[in-house]
């Protein structure tokens, strides 16, 4: 299984890597790592570094993140980011969101189910 992680944080001042960390920790081999260092308030759309990962990953792969704000500064903003979209093809079908054993950390991963 393809691991892909994202990180994201607010200042230059601040680094991504304690987020790698935590999944790692969390028992999970990282083969793609992409952070982007932009505010919670920039929507994942004008993010580099995610519409970098968005452009790579495929079906079947899973994305992890240290925590779901990772991926927007609300539920509306992160359900925008995950929802299926004609101009997302490479995510095919539908994905889901869910908490890894109550740790925090926050899993997509891809559903064959939708």
């Amino acid at each position: 299984m393809i691991i892909f992680a994202y990180g994201r944080v607010s200042t230059k001042e601040q680094s991504a890597d304690n987020q790698r960390l935590e999944i790692e920790k969390a028992g999970y081999t990282v083969d793609y790592w992409f952070a982007d260092t932009v505010s919670g308030k920039t929507s994942a759309s004008q993010r580099p570094q995610f519409a970098a990962l968005l452009a790579q990953i495929r079906k079947g792969e899973t994305l992890l993140v240290s925590k779901l704000d990772r991926l927007g500064r609300d539920a509306q903003d992160v359900g925008a980011t995950v929802k299926p979209r004609p101009c997302r093809p490479q995510w095919g079908k539908r994905i889901f969101l869910s908490q890894m054993m109550g740790s925090g950390h926050g899993l997509i991963s891809e559903s064959n189910t939708f």
